[in-house]
């Protein structure tokens, strides 16, 4: 009797917890707290977090774009002709904006593809965990407008606005301003803006979607559909266009820095499309983690045992079932906790995370009772955005499992979107995941910011930087660079008709952006690449003879190599004799130091 009582029991409160998460309420608002957290989380760490490499290089690029004479993307001209921000912090700012909003688009798209409606009640639960994963782009902590941030938010506005027009074309409606022209008009205007971003995702996305367009609309024979859709793609990329020769940038002059920029980004990479080698280095990322830590190992495999015991079959007894499937989805959540807490790369972590993501949607897609047509929606979803997570890190050099974990929105939209508008009794797993993914994120931020050399809480000295002397706060390391070089602006620049600064160390193109210098042509000035010299050969030579002559040089001490100093001479620099020194600065990033230059 006191085995059934207590079996009766079990039964009723996991009863009582399936049913609170299969109403909205409880759900929507554990997802919106998580992302309510993580946000704020996020916007109090705005102010801080300067490096002066990566971030340099996104900063130049957008304010200095005038000055770029060849750049494989044009994202600096393009965010300098959408943001009326000149501030640091308030770029940033809207770009938290961007990628929340962008998130939320992509939702929306994904949820009325899958669910054939507006979906109003299930945006309300799906669109807080989409927009949670898009902030695990921060995990790195570069939260400077960059092509990277700017890639993120087009492919999944690109993604947002092809799930709608899928829907609209297979439902065969007739066009309306939102039903058809406002999505094929966002498609064009994103669509053209990736291929000036990053060419190598616009041209794995474009082929896949336009044929998907294509073949779901082939039984539309109203003419007016198609007038519509092909005038509203065009009036769509016609934004961009008007967007970049508002700041100056026309498209002759956009085609010329591209192409130029495609040509000496061969100098310093290896033009090779990184498939294969990629995914092999993200399939023994992804090993390591597993076996290098035990209990998430033994985990995984108890979970392979339940979810493979779970499969609907004759097989196993209907009383038993439901014991399975709550422990098939404890040890889910147990194996989130667990990589969550590992001390693995984070990137790597955020990589299994999606992994997971889209393994759960597709078995719980599989083994579910739905309708074939919604089985095929929703199995789309998964491949398309898994498919568009890759486009998104195609062309790249570095490891795949880095780019990603920037990306991990596009892999647990599915998880989202299924659990949270189709299989709500399984909502759970989608809370763990953004959950997870939520930890993971901020945990990164706060022990390992990008090159920062420390901890988030050890940003402590308060500097100013850039032409807006705009306060934040760096390490203690860091502090000595920007404040020896705003002493010299304070001196010697701001005067008007400012020299170019040829940065010798190939480490610090922030010294540029913080001084107020001109620049050669090119944001940064790459040392440690085997084309390194002819990188900078071709940029340097392309000087007037007053701008090399005048040109102000950080010059690395014997701590690190930079770009060989004799190229100097090669291009009609008398250094060191026209020199004089004027200030020394660290080079915490490569624990090193450069002397600042001045011509005589």
């Amino acid at each position: 009797m006191n085995r059934t009582f207590f079996r009766s029991g079990v039964l009723q409160f996991g009863g009582l917890i399936e049913r609170s998460f299969q109403r909205l309420p409880l759900p929507v608002a554990i997802s919106w707290t998580i992302f309510a957290a993580l946000l704020f989380f996020i916007l109090t760490r705005l102010n801080a977090g300067v490096d002066i490499t990566d971030t340099a290089f996104y900063l130049i690029s957008v304010s200095r774009h005038a000055q770029i004479i060849a750049q494989v993307t044009l994202f600096g001209a393009l965010w300098d002709s959408i943001s009326p921000f000149a501030s640091i912090y308030w770029n940033r700012v809207l770009a938290l904006l961007l990628i929340v909003a962008s998130s939320l688009y992509l939702s929306w798209g994904a949820t009325k593809y899958l669910t054939s409606a507006k979906g109003l009640q299930s945006i309300l639960l799906v669109g807080p965990l989409c927009a949670t994963a898009a902030l695990a782009f921060y995990n790195f902590w570069l939260p400077d407008p960059s092509y990277d941030l700017i890639n993120l938010v087009l492919v999944s506005t690109v993604l947002g606005s092809f799930f709608q027009l899928i829907d609209f074309f297979r439902n065969g409606k007739t066009p309306t301003a939102c039903g058809v022209v406002l999505p094929i008009a966002i498609l064009g205007a994103a669509g053209l803006s990736l291929a000036l971003v990053k060419v190598t995702t616009a041209a794995l996305l474009a082929p896949l979607l336009v044929i998907s367009l294509l073949l779901t609309a082939r039984h539309v024979t109203a003419p007016r559909v198609w007038i519509t859709s092909v005038g509203g793609a065009l009036a769509g990329m016609v934004v961009p266009v008007l967007l970049l020769m508002s700041v100056g940038l026309y498209p002759a002059k956009a085609v010329n820095v591209l192409l130029e920029g495609f040509y000496v980004a061969q100098m310093i990479t290896d033009p090779h499309f990184n498939v294969l080698e990629s995914l092999r280095m993200y399939a023994t990322n992804i090993q390591s983690v597993i076996e290098g830590n035990r209990y998430l190992l033994i985990s995984f495999m108890v979970l392979g045992v339940l979810s493979a015991a779970a499969v609907p079959r004759t097989g196993i007894i209907s009383t038993v079932r439901p014991w399975v499937s709550g422990c098939q989805a404890a040890m889910f959540i147990a194996a989130i906790v667990i990589l969550s807490f590992d001390g693995a790369s984070p990137q790597i972590r955020l990589t299994l995370i999606g992994l997971l993501a889209q393994l759960a949607a597709v078995y719980s897609i599989g083994t579910g009772q739905f309708k074939a047509d919604i089985r095929g929606r929703a199995l789309f979803v998964v491949g398309i955005t898994a498919y568009g997570q890759v486009a998104y890190c195609f062309g790249t050099n570095s490891p795949w499992s880095n780019l990603l974990s920037l990306a991990t929105l596009l892999a647990l939209v599915p998880a989202a979107v299924f659990f949270g508008a189709l299989a709500r009794s399984n909502v759970i797993f989608a809370l763990a995941l953004i959950g997870g993914s939520a930890q993971i994120t901020a945990i990164s931020i706060e022990r390992s910011p990008y090159r920062m050399n420390s901890t988030f809480s050890a940003l402590t000295e308060v500097v100013e930087i850039g032409p807006n002397n705009e306060p934040f706060k760096v390490n203690p390391a860091f502090a000595p660079f920007y404040r020896n070089l705003e002493n010299v602006r304070s001196r010697y620049f701001g005067r008007g008709d400012e020299p170019v600064l040829l940065d010798m160390t190939g480490r610090a193109p922030m010294a540029a952006y913080q001084l107020g210098a001109q620049i050669p042509g090119t944001a940064w000035t790459l040392a440690g690449y085997s084309g390194s010299s002819d990188f900078f050969r071709y940029f340097v030579s392309r000087l007037s003879e007053a701008d090399r002559k005048s040109a102000w040089l950080l010059v690395p001490d014997s701590t690190h190599p930079g770009i060989p100093l004799d190229l100097l001479s090669d291009l009609g620099i008398d250094f060191p004799g026209h020199y004089v020194p004027v200030t020394e600065i660290p080079i915490p990033s490569v624990h090193g130091r450069a002397i600042l230059y001045r011509p005589r």
